[in-house]
This record gives structure tokens, C-alpha cells and sequence, in this order.
């Protein structure tokens, strides 16, 4: 059986789309193929060999006008190829083929500006056994002669590619194509041109090449995600137990409080580079949307970590300066304390029972380009943990010390980020500037989480389709968006139609054991190319986030990728959408008008 396939191919000459369709090429038995609105004006032998591979002849009628121009494919093992008629809006050839007789194969471009279709039908009919095109294919491809390509797309689909104006990515949509070597982990990293933005800082993940620490204290990924769990866990319990956290006048450091009292969220994902000081030096640090105070390590340190970068120290600044602790700034803490000389004093506590104490101060803070004149930061002398060596923490949060509410009058209450979806590739923060090209769904509050984002989600797709769920079963709960847990955190009920339906699609794949938190796992070993069903997270006015392909499988190596979602405990207990699922999306904090935007191929 030899089959024929029509492609309306913008976007042929990407690599991800000539990958998937070679894939196709290669595992069925093709000796035509016909693209249209190419958008290619001039087709050299590498372009081909690029779609189709080396083996394949081609006819190329160039873009005339709107037209986007048609190519078309053949073996080079066919015994006859003629072209009969071609135009900006037709290639019929004549095709003999040994043992399967001769055919006569139109490509059409039916562009919009064409006023002549009865002509252009006509010349079709010439070509054709019947009157439509439907009838064509019926005596020409039956439906078993079709089956290759149901797994892509429907019949109807593949005729509207020939007929109509249709993306590559609308034929594909329901799929992602991964090539199983990205999974792995690079020896290379793929920095941008310097950014002209004075707001913008590069963010690169702290165990890739394009952190210079990508070779000093690496995570294991057992080790990462179990203190992801741990996390998430604490998260719940903040949530589940509101008093257990220091009422509004804010605590002592000298109080007797019980010991969860304090504890925030640490997770050593994406790290950025900043200034402090004058003159400036640099520190590398980690940011978080789930944390509002800045801290880094401070000379004199008692007892502090080791980091790559010399201590920030305080007597080497023209513009550092003491906050006295009968001061708001310093009320605004969750944990305070007056030293000797009346000046504050901050504690805070992670959930893994990290920590850092030591002096609450004022300095200079260069952010990219942009000079930030008395930011308020956590200068510890005391700190202990699993910090990965890095020099501090970059806090994004809603609180009053986050460097969100302490720029507001800079900045309006406005920043984003992308993700850069490979260890080896990297993303952006930025403050003040919307983004182009978002949509937005409302930001939302939680009295018990509040220096948090919360929104609303409504419901999940796979594969195009959105799962048969209530939409209570995330509302009820409520969602974080959280840049410092690295999966999502689903309510089992939705956890388990979601992963079900994953494993539907997955059925060709060889399972591989299971990791912590990550059940659902493939050894593809003996595979170049993996097909997975695209994901779909849908919020409040159906804004819908297609999940970029790495934001929804989490590769170990060729023999563990896994599923990135996982399940919590009860349906009762907050939803978090990690980092990986935030993957590649320009995403937009708007916190004064409390909104959040997603754009898709925001990085990488």
C-alpha cells in the first residue's frame, strides 16, 4: 500500500514540523506528497532534503501574489513522473507507478484574490475520475488506505488542508512531537542577544549550562521532587491551619511561638543576577513568586553556607543604611527583633528547615539597567540550608517587603517572566512592562495564602478535548500560580481523568517505573521521536494556556519521562500549576488591577 499527502505547510521549514512530518514519511509507505502556502520563494536541494529527506524529486511553483506557492514530492524509485498543467493555484502530475498503475494527483492553492474558481474547478475535473473531490478520494484513497494519518488528523481535516487555508498547527494541534534527544540534559547553552530592555533580566535554571553553577551542587531529580512535595505540603498546611501564621501586628523574634510559625517556601529552580550597593557588586539569587522577603548572605557571616560569590558586605557601600526597628519597615516582617543598637533584625524560616537571620537594611539595588534607591532586603550573618549555593533570594510575592510593593510608584505593580522550557536555553523577569499579545484572567486573593497568586481554573483539555469534569472541582479548592514548585498539583479526582486519558494515548510506549510524585512514566529507549496529546489549562474567561511539549512531560533520561502532573491528598486542598507548566509563557502580574496574562512562545 502506497499513500498520498496533501500538507498545507506554513511553517514546513521549522524544525519541529519538518521533524514530525519525516517521522510520518518514514513509518508509512508515501510516494507523493503535495504542500501548500509554503510561503517559500525560492526551493533549493536543501530545503527539501530538509521536509522530506534526500531521497524525493520535487516540481516548486513560486509565490505569485497572495498565493503562497506549492511544492510537490516524490520518490525517486517511481517509474514515471510527469507534470501536466501548473499555475500560483495548481500542480496536476501524472504519476506512473510500478505496480500500482498510473495516477493523476492535483495540488491545489485556492487563494483568496482568485476570482476565476468555476475555471479553476473545471481544470480540476479534467484531471479527476468524478465530479467533487470527495469522490476522488473515496476511489482513489479508501478509508483503510487513510488509517496511517487518523492518529494526526480526520479526513475532513486533511481536505480542508488542500482546499483551505489551514496551519500546520491546526492539523497537529491535538499533538506535540518531541525529538526524545531534547529531554536529555545539553552540554551547551543557547543565550539571547543582550537584552534592550533597562527592566529585563536573563533567567536561566539554576542546574542548566547557562548557570555558571551548572556543575557545583546538583539536585538529583529524587531529591528535587521530593522537595517539591515538601513544598506543596507546607503550602497545604499554611492553608488548612491560617492561624498558625503571625497575626497582622506581625511577631517578635523573641516570642514564644510554636515552630511552624514563619516557615516560607523554598525551592531552588530559576535563578537571575542582581546588583546591590555602590559600587555595584553582583549575586546571583534565586526568585519566587511565593516568598516576599530579599535576603542575601552578609558579611561578617557567623555561620553561613558556601557560596561562589564573596558575601555582600555592608562597610564596602556608600549608600547602605540601617532600618531601626521601631520602624513600619520593619513591623512589616513576619519576624522582627531590635539588636543592641536598636536597629531590626529579621528571622525567616523554610519549610525545610533552611533559614537565615541576621539585620533587615536598606541599599542601592541595580535591576538590569534600572537603579532601585533604598531597597529593603534581609542582610543575613546566620544561614543554614539547602540553598545551592546561591547567594540569596529575590522575593516576588504580594507582601508589603516584596520588591513588588516596594517598587510600586517605579513600577506599577507590573511584572513577568518566561520560562525557558530547556535547562540549556534561557528566559526572562521583567519589571513594569505589560507584554503584548496576552490574555488576561483575574488575579484572585486568599486571606490564608496572601502574599500569593491566586486565579481560577476551570478546566483541563487533552488532546482537544476538555476533560468530563465540574468546574468545582478546581474552584472550590482554589489555584496558586506558584514559580517555585516545579509540577502541578491537581485534585486527585481530576488527577486521575487526566492521567487516564494520558495513558490512552501513550499506549505504544513502553512504562517505566514511577518517581516521587510522578506516576505515570515511558522508557523510550528505542525511540527518536515521541508523539504525546497536547494539554490545555483553561482559566476564568476562558482564557485557555496550550501547554508548550516540555510543559507537560518531565524527562529524567530516554528511559524515565514522566507525566509532569501529580495528585494531592484530598480534592479539598489547593491546586498549584508549577513551573514546568508555566514553561515558555510570557506570563504578566498585574497586581494593582489584580489581573494575569498569558502569551504563548514567550522564550525559547
Amino acid at each position: 500500500m502506497a499513500y498520498v499527502i496533501f500538507w498545507n505547510c506554513r511553517g514546513a521549514r521549522k524544525w519541529e514540523a519538518s521533524l514530525y512530518f519525516r517521522e510520518i514519511l518514514k513509518d508509512n509507505d508515501c510516494f507523493f506528497v503535495g504542500l501548500t502556502e509554503k510561503k517559500i520563494s525560492c526551493v533549493e536541494r536543501h530545503d527539501v532534503d530538509l521536509i522530506t529527506g534526500s531521497d524525493w524529486y520535487y516540481f516548486h511553483q513560486p509565490v505569485v501574489g497572495l498565493s503562497g506557492g506549492i511544492l510537490v514530492l516524490w520518490k525517486r524509485d517511481l517509474a514515471s513522473f510527469e507534470v501536466i498543467e501548473h499555475s500560483f493555484q495548481l500542480i496536476v502530475v501524472n504519476i506512473n507507478i510500478n505496480a500500482l498503475g498510473k495516477w493523476n494527483v492535483a495540488t491545489v492553492y485556492g487563494a483568496k484574490e482568485v476570482q476565476t474558481w468555476r475555471n479553476l474547478w473545471q481544470s480540476l475535473e479534467d484531471h479527476m475520475l468524478g465530479d467533487l473531490f470527495d469522490y476522488y478520494w473515496r476511489s482513489k484513497l479508501s478509508s483503510k488506505d487513510a488509517d496511517f494519518l487518523s492518529a494526526y488528523f480526520t479526513k475532513e481535516e486533511l481536505i480542508k488542508a488542500v482546499f483551505s487555508q489551514v496551519s500546520t498547527q491546526e492539523l497537529a494541534g491535538e499533538h506535540h512531537v518531541i525529538d526524545v534527544k531534547s529531554l536529555l540534559p545539553s552540554s551547551s547553552c543557547s543565550m539571547p542577544d543582550k537584552s534592550t530592555s533597562p527592566s529585563k533580566l536573563t533567567v536561566v535554571h539554576r542546574d542548566g549550562w547557562c548557570s555558571s553553577r551548572a556543575r557545583q551542587d546538583k539536585q538529583s531529580h529524587v531529591e528535587l521532587l521530593r522537595r517539591d512535595q515538601a513544598r506543596v505540603k507546607n503550602i497545604h498546611q499554611q492553608a488548612a491551619s491560617p492561624t498558625s501564621r503571625l497575626n497582622p501586628v506581625r511577631g517578635s523574634l523573641f516570642a514564644r511561638v510554636p515552630a511552624n510559625i514563619g516557615k516560607a517556601y523554598h525551592t531552588v529552580n530559576y535563578i537571575i543576577t542582581i546588583g546591590l550597593g555602590t559600587p555595584t557588586k553582583f549575586f546571583t539569587v534565586e526568585f519566587d513568586t511565593g516568598s516576599d522577603l530579599s535576603w542575601t548572605q552578609c558579611a561578617p557571616c557567623y555561620n553561613c553556607y558556601t557560596q561562589k560569590d564573596p558575601f555582600y558586605d555592608p562597610t564596602q557601600s556608600s549608600t547602605f543604611s540601617d532600618i531601626l526597628c521601631t520602624s513600619d519597615y520593619c513591623f512589616d516582617l513576619d519576624q522582627f527583633g531590635c539588636s543592641s543598637t536598636s536597629t531590626c533584625l529579621f528571622h525567616e524560616e523554610y519549610h525545610d528547615y533552611s533559614y537565615t537571620n541576621g539585620s533587615f537594611v536598606q541599599d542601592t539595588l541595580t535591576f538590569s539597567s534600572d537603579i532601585i534607591q533604598n531597597f529593603r532586603f534581609g542582610c543575613g550573618h546566620n544561614n543554614t540550608g539547602q540553598f545551592g549555593q546561591l547567594d540569596g533570594l529575590l522575593g516576588l510575592g504580594r507582601g508589603a517587603i516584596s520588591i513588588i510593593s516596594q517598587t510600586a510608584q517605579l513600577y506599577n505593580k507590573v511584572f513577568s517572566y518566561c520560562l525557558p522550557s530547556r535547562p540549556s536555553a534561557t528566559g526572562y523577569l521583567e519589571l513594569g512592562s505589560s507584554i503584548p499579545g496576552v490574555i488576561y484572567t483575574p488575579m484572585l486573593t486568599d486571606q490564608d495564602l496572601p502574599s500569593f497568586y491566586f486565579i481560577k481554573l476551570i478546566a483541563i483539555s487533552i488532546g482537544g478535548s476538555r476533560l468530563d469534569l465540574s468546574p468545582t472541582v478546581f474552584t472550590d479548592p482554589g489555584t496558586i500560580l506558584d514559580s517555585g514548585t516545579v509540577i502541578s498539583y491537581l485534585p486527585p479526582t481530576a488527577y486521575s481523568a487526566l492521567r487516564n486519558t494520558f495513558r490512552q494515548y501513550m499506549t505504544k510506549y513502553p512504562v517505566a517505573p514511577p518517581l516521587p510524585s510522578l506516576d505515570t512514566c515511558y522508557d523510550l529507549t528505542n525511540y527518536t521521536i515521541m508523539y504525546i496529546p497536547s494539554i490545555a489549562l483553561i482559566f476564568d474567561g476562558e482564557v485557555t494556556t496550550t501547554l508548550d511539549s516540555m510543559g507537560i512531560v518531565y524527562g529524567l533520561s530516554k528511559s524515565q519521562v514522566c507525566l509532569a502532573f501529580t495528585e494531592n491528598n484530598d480534592d479539598s486542598v489547593v491546586v498549584v500549576i508549577g513551573n514546568v507548566q508555566q514553561r515558555r509563557f510570557n506570563i504578566v502580574y498585574d497586581v494593582g488591577n489584580l489581573k494575569i496574562g498569558f502569551g504563548a512562545n514567550g522564550c525559547d
